[in-house]
């Protein structure tokens, strides 16, 4: 199980990190994917880290399940992920929760960038991406409740 981008929007900054579209990546070293994690089930989440290595692809990378539950026990207490390095060294993430009409975390909206500069834009970063995340989830909802999607 991995995380897939699906969209995304460029910088215009020469020096960037960028997603390539359809890319997938692992959930326990991404911002988007850990909150993913975070918003499992239980029973969802020991199926997973059950079936997946945990592969260490920066010295940052959480490879320890312990670290890696106390990494997504603070993602679901502040409804946001800060993540630094873990995946590529130099490129950092803020993700954030969409959730439906039922509440249930559905997808992630994030932000990525080379570290340096999101370590100056973080707390812009983190609003940014929480704002949209509720707009998102607000729209998902009003749509449901309309019946734009027929039966979910």
């Amino acid at each position: 199980m991995k995380a897939v981008y699906i969209d995304k929007a460029e910088c215009g900054n020469l020096i960037r990190y960028t997603a390539i579209l359809g890319l997938k990546r692992e959930l326990y070293a991404t911002a988007i994917g850990k909150v993913l994690l975070a918003h499992f089930s239980p029973e969802r989440l020991e199926s997973y880290l059950d079936s997946v290595v945990l592969e260490r692809f920066t010295p940052r990378t959480l490879v320890d399940i312990p670290a890696l539950m106390s990494s997504l026990n603070k993602v679901r207490a502040s409804g946001v992920c800060i993540t630094e390095d873990e995946r590529i060294m130099g490129a950092s993430g803020v993700a954030a929760p969409i959730a439906d009409h039922e509440n249930h975390v559905v997808a992630a909206v994030g932000v990525a960038g080379p570290t340096s500069r999101m370590r100056r834009l973080r707390p812009r970063a983190v609003t940014l991406v929480i704002d949209t995340a509720k707009e998102l989830s607000q729209l998902l909802s009003r749509q449901a409740q309309e019946g734009m999607f027929g039966e979910l």
